[in-house]
């Protein structure tokens, strides 16, 4: 968890102390083990600690080396310790005495602002070199750790909150329209925009350097950053990545206390707490694994028998919860504290695992989240076969995913129709992507305002970007993207900030650096084999997976604790007396059609009491309708 902050003077003027300070209490729930602020010149840099691994116990920050005028403020953890060591020539007798904010400035003291592409692990942090005048910062490959700034001609502010970032003087605090669009119309494709014109995240994957000249944007890792996993046989791809995930695994179970996991009988979450608990009866120094599940009695998305499988196989007692729908004014005191958007409802019913996690003295929680970004597979791995003239293989491979032996001219068609744009020139592609685009407009909800879809370009900024999204190499690029996208890093956004108000770290270990890196790196086929999603996965962890476990094919859906939500604002009330759909601030402003918007939700909420599918056509798009709302009245209305 931790946190940081800080405040640049371009021109060297002193920072007020008082400033840093504020700052640096406003995340003081990151910092339970303690607080530090550090100044120089016209730099300010405050520090929040939870000591979440052995090396956090001696690890003062802000940390500075007066020989070197360097200091850096951190947060997260190193990875890969041994690897990093070698690399910088350390001897591995003196790396348990070594911090990870020590690692990290023996990387840069090494590379420069070249070091964030030497380093495996989950971090946001900010280093000031004395000697070049400036700061660099960073953020890890996926964005997992939070890093919010704001910047001008005069100065430059960061903090792993956004409610750090605003306390800077002269932010533009207005709107900002265009980011208010995308999630309007649930199309969120920015890693970089906030609801704030004038405060921005650092997009994951990326350093800013920060100097008395401006701010320099570079991207460190990406799909260059991968290298193919060949091997001739199958059993030589899974011994890999069984060994690769035990490795990373046992890393993330590093902590001085208790450590907590989700499970929900997926294959990911199981496959996380039965590679834990096998690590645990080999290792017995290893703290004591609690895992914690949600369960939803007599609904489709009860997980149940697979969690109570998982629990008989490594023989623990579930630690169970069957969530309910919190009230609006949960949300809304959630936005008075983050200063942003409230968590999604199917984010908010994780909190009584929150709270057991917390009861039970965790400092670290494992997580599933990343197995199927990595592991999942693409369609798009027709347009490769199709490249290589595969046609048997790719008829073979669709008939098998759609588990469909009827009509396979009909299949083979739908896959050559996802296959063959890729291979159009490229002057061809981008045409048809511009024209396609004009006819269909964007997709958006019919109370979204014509004017403003207008006024905000909302088509320029959630039209594809990247021509690797026509590139013949089609299936590598879907998953990092996907991996990758404003989406994504919202979501991971969401997830660190609820961590860190239950006094924990959420760690991922799919999404760890290696485990990306393999996964992005293996042919399609071993994703996605003979209509089985995971295929690798799966076989990598036969020995700690329960047989039922292990051959799964469906996944849960949690459309029913958005429309319960929605149904309960029936009488919640936003403003007064009056219920949230009835009289809107962002309808006010010109950003909905009022009358629209609570017609679509009055036929959601029929649908889904009268059980009709349709239910959850609309959900996301009324959730961000209400969490835009709930924030504009607390942050901008007045």
């Amino acid at each position: 968890m931790s946190g940081i902050c800080g405040v640049y003077h371009r021109d060297g003027r002193p920072v007020d102390q008082t400033l840093i300070a504020r700052m640096n209490d406003a995340a003081g729930f990151r910092g339970p083990d303690g607080g530090a602020i550090w100044f120089h010149a016209g730099l300010g840099l405050g520090h929040q600690r939870l000591v979440t691994t052995s090396e956090h116990r001696s690890a003062h920050q802000p940390l500075h080396r007066r020989e070197a005028e360097l200091c850096l403020t951190f947060h997260g953890r190193i990875d890969d310790r041994h690897t990093l060591a070698g690399g910088l020539g350390l001897s591995q007798r003196d790396l348990p005495r070594r911090s990870d904010a020590d690692l990290v400035l023996d990387a840069y003291e090494r590379w420069g602002r070249d070091c964030p592409r030497h380093l495996v692990g989950d971090f946001a942090f900010a280093l000031w070199d004395g000697r070049a005048r400036g700061l660099l910062c960073a953020r890890d490959i996926l964005g997992i750790k939070p890093f919010w700034y704001a910047t001008d001609a005069r100065r430059f502010g960061f903090g792993s909150e956004v409610r750090q970032v605003l306390l800077v003087p002269g932010i533009d605090t207005a709107p900002d329209e265009g980011f208010v669009a995308e999630l309007l119309i649930d199309q969120v494709t920015s890693n970089r925009d906030t609801l704030y014109r004038g405060v921005k995240r650092l997009p994951p994957a990326h350093t800013l350097w920060v100097d008395d000249r401006g701010d320099h944007l570079e991207r460190y890792w990406g799909l260059g950053s991968i290298r193919d996993v060949r091997y001739r046989r199958d059993e030589d791809y899974v011994e890999h990545l069984r060994t690769l995930f035990r490795e990373v695994v046992s890393e993330h179970l590093e902590s001085p206390a208790p450590v907590g996991a989700t499970l929900s009988g997926g294959v990911d979450s199981s496959s996380v707490v039965g590679m834990a608990m096998a690590l645990r009866a080999e290792r017995p120094h290893i703290p004591e694994i609690l895992p914690f599940s949600l369960v939803f009695p007599g609904r489709a998305c009860d997980e149940s028998p697979y969690i109570h499988q998982v629990a008989r196989r490594w023989g623990f007692t579930p630690r169970t919860f069957e969530p309910s729908p919190p009230p609006l004014s949960h949300h809304v005191a959630q936005v008075a504290d983050y200063h942003y958007i409230p968590d999604v409802p199917n984010g908010s019913m994780s909190d009584p695992i929150r709270r057991a996690a917390r009861r039970n003295g965790c400092r670290v929680v494992l997580s599933g989240l990343g197995g199927d970004e990595w592991f999942w597979g693409s369609r798009l791995r027709y347009a490769d076969q199709l490249r290589h003239g595969a046609v048997l293989t790719l008829l073979r491979q669709s008939l098998a995913d759609h588990h469909l032996a009827r009509r396979p001219w009909l299949r083979l068609a739908r896959a050559l129709w996802i296959a063959a744009p890729p291979l159009l020139p490229s002057g061809l592609r981008q045409t048809l992507r511009r024209t396609l685009s004009h006819a269909q407009g964007v997709r958006h909800p019919p109370w979204i305002p014509k004017d403003f879809i207008r006024r905000t370009g909302i088509a320029e900024r959630v039209a594809p970007s990247r021509e690797s999204a026509f590139s013949p190499d089609q299936a590598r690029p879907w998953h990092l993207e996907h991996a990758t996208s404003g989406w994504q890093a919202m979501m991971m956004d969401y997830e660190e900030r609820s961590a860190a108000r239950f006094g924990y770290e959420l760690r991922h270990p799919f999404d760890d650096r290696r485990i990306v890196e393999f996964g992005l790196g293996l042919p399609d086929d071993l994703r996605w084999r003979q209509g089985q999603r995971k295929w690798i996965l799966r076989q990598a962890n036969l020995e700690n997976l329960p047989r039922p476990v292990a051959q799964r094919t469906d996944k849960a859906e949690f459309g029913h604790v958005f429309s319960e939500w929605l149904m309960a604002m029936a009488k919640a009330k936003a403003k007064g007396d009056r219920p949230i759909f009835s009289s809107m601030s962002i309808g006010a402003v010109g950003w909905v059609h009022e009358r629209l918007l609570r017609e679509a939700w009055q036929t959601t909420v029929r649908s889904y009491r009268s059980d009709n599918p349709a239910f959850s056509r609309w959900n996301w798009h009324l959730w961000h309708a209400v969490s835009v709302e709930l924030w504009y009245n607390s942050m901008q209305a007045n």
